[in-house]
């Protein structure tokens, strides 16, 4: 009878730290795909491979949201107060560590990619992405485990859960050290050669700014990490790994918006005509073409044109 009771209020406890993860997920979700709308309508010249892997991260978190919700809807609201559907873990063991892990890697492996573009260091792009298949492996293997044990109180329950685990997340933040480190070295480095003041500017905002966003993943990894092996504090795990992927994708988007700035009251150029010349043109030449142009201001202060300003930087 003890035993009953006892499972019972690690369910609960359980279910409410499953719900609370919800909410921070949904959360940090609205946050990124106001992110992602602003990737997409400013940021110019964007390349192929980094929109690729943009949009299948939102695709994979946006994913993530809705298969943690349903299952969430399942627990508290078909099954409300069902003790043993609430220790179920449905589809959370491929939702919560194997897309977060996934995430993670590829948020790693942008980063590894703009710091080989800085340095051209084999070396370091290596280390990152072997760092980063090393946590994806680790994330992998605790989705199945999960998957296997049936119940969340069977996850954690063993060394080998401990192990795998500690694979997860601990290789995750020693990338995220490595990438945060080498970020902040390498763009030192580019802006000590620099002369020209905005763009010394824009590098140190950015060098913060990769200071920050590493810190905070590495840290979040390393709480999960902590909360893990303490057996009174396991249940705070499921939070903090439902959330562990939008945090990645929110620190990249970050990074890539960090460069813009936009002012409001500001508005692109109207093209009011466009005349081509009626000259008689050889067969073979190019014919000359001719544009102009009215700008419409409503302040004399705001004569810039476009509604986003600023340098942008492309690392």
């Amino acid at each position: 009878m003890r035993n009953k009771t006892q499972s019972k209020q690690i369910c609960s406890v359980s279910a409410e730290r499953e719900l609370i993860g919800l909410f921070l997920s949904w959360m940090l979700f609205g946050v990124l795909c106001n992110q992602i709308y602003l990737y997409w309508k400013y940021v110019p010249n964007k390349q192929t491979f980094m929109k690729i892997m943009v949009y299948s991260i939102f695709v994979l978190d946006a994913l993530q949201t809705f298969l943690v919700t349903e299952n969430t809807f399942h627990v508290f609201g078909e099954h409300f107060g069902d003790i043993d559907v609430s220790n179920e873990v449905g589809v959370t063991w491929f939702a919560v560590p194997i897309m977060s892990g996934l995430v993670a890697s590829m948020v790693q492996s942008v980063y590894a990619y703009r710091i080989y573009m800085l340095s051209k260091s084999k070396i370091i792009f290596a280390s990152i992405i072997l760092l980063s298949s090393v946590q994806l492996t680790g994330a992998i293997m605790v989705g199945v485990e999960a998957k296997n044990a049936g119940v969340i109180t069977g996850i954690l329950g063993g060394n080998e859960s401990l192990i795998t685990a500690g694979i997860w997340e601990g290789g995750s933040a020693l990338c995220d050290i490595i990438i945060a480190v080498a970020m902040t070295h390498y763009l030192t480095v580019l802006n000590r050669g620099n002369g020209n003041q905005k763009i010394h500017d824009l590098l140190k905002k950015i060098v913060r700014l990769s200071i920050g966003t590493g810190v905070i993943t590495a840290t979040l990894a390393l709480v999960t990490l902590a909360v893990a092996y303490i057996p009174t504090r396991q249940s705070f795990w499921i939070t903090c790994v439902m959330i562990l992927g939008k945090v990645y994708s929110n620190s990249i988007m970050v990074a890539l918006n960090s460069r813009l700035r936009i002012e409001p009251n500001c508005f692109y150029p109207l093209w009011e005509k466009c005349d081509a010349a009626a000259w008689h043109v050889p067969r073979g030449d190019t014919p000359l073409v001719t544009f102009s142009r009215k700008i419409v201001i409503t302040r004399p202060e705001q004569a810039r044109l476009g509604s986003v300003s600023g340098s942008f930087l492309e690392v």
